[in-house]
């Protein structure tokens, strides 16, 4: 009976250590379970976490700007120097005085012409002696049949003119006009025939 009961006492007591050594290993089972899937869950956050630094950081980098290369120039050329022509134009403008004096200078030179600017009427009516006449309106007066730019291309440019109107205005725009056209020498007389006359200068009718 002895042998009995510590058969039946070993095998309860086996089975008791059996059975209390089953629930420790499941017990451990699913203490290992819960830390594998504590690791897991660590190590996927812990990626997470990475990834999310090492974005971050290549958004924060900012880019070393390539330096520009400054495209080769080339030189400019450096300009020709303007040669003026010896026989360039004379802007000369002269007081009534001078331009008297200019005309006593060249009374029998066949080069030297006297231009007077001013109307038909006003030419008739008086004017510097041996004058010839081009009306500086001639464009309005002939309806545009005529201009005077080309009346004056018509002139000789090779000689030398000495031009006046009434009051300096007509002949001042002509001198300018003279000098597009290519004469060589031209000579405007200040203040027109009125200033003439106020020096007691001579005219003809």
């Amino acid at each position: 009976m002895r042998d009995y009961w510590r058969q039946k006492d070993r095998r309860y007591s086996i089975n008791g250590v059996q059975t209390k050594g089953a629930v420790i290993i499941t017990m451990k089972n699913m203490d290992m379970k819960k830390i594998s899937v504590l690791i897991i869950a660590i190590l996927i956050i812990a990626s997470i976490g990475w990834l999310g630094i090492n974005y971050i950081s290549q958004e924060q980098v900012i880019p070393t700007p390539t330096p520009e290369t400054t495209p080769e120039t080339t030189p400019e050329p450096t300009p020709e120097p303007v040669i003026v022509s010896e026989r360039q134009i004379a802007h000369n403008v002269l007081t009534p005085t001078e331009a008297y004096d200019l005309i006593k200078a060249n009374e029998n030179n066949p080069d030297f012409v006297i231009l007077d600017l001013r109307t038909p009427e006003e030419f008739e009516e008086e004017r510097i002696e041996n004058a010839i006449n081009i009306d500086y309106y001639i464009d309005e007066r002939t309806n545009y049949t005529k201009y005077f730019r080309d009346e004056l291309d018509k002139l000789d440019k090779e000689k030398t003119y000495l031009v006046y109107c009434l009051a300096d205005i007509r002949s001042r725009t002509a001198l300018e006009m003279m000098e597009h056209l290519g004469f060589q020498e031209v000579y405007d007389m200040s203040g027109g025939i009125i200033q003439w006359k106020a020096e007691n200068l001579p005219t003809v009718k």
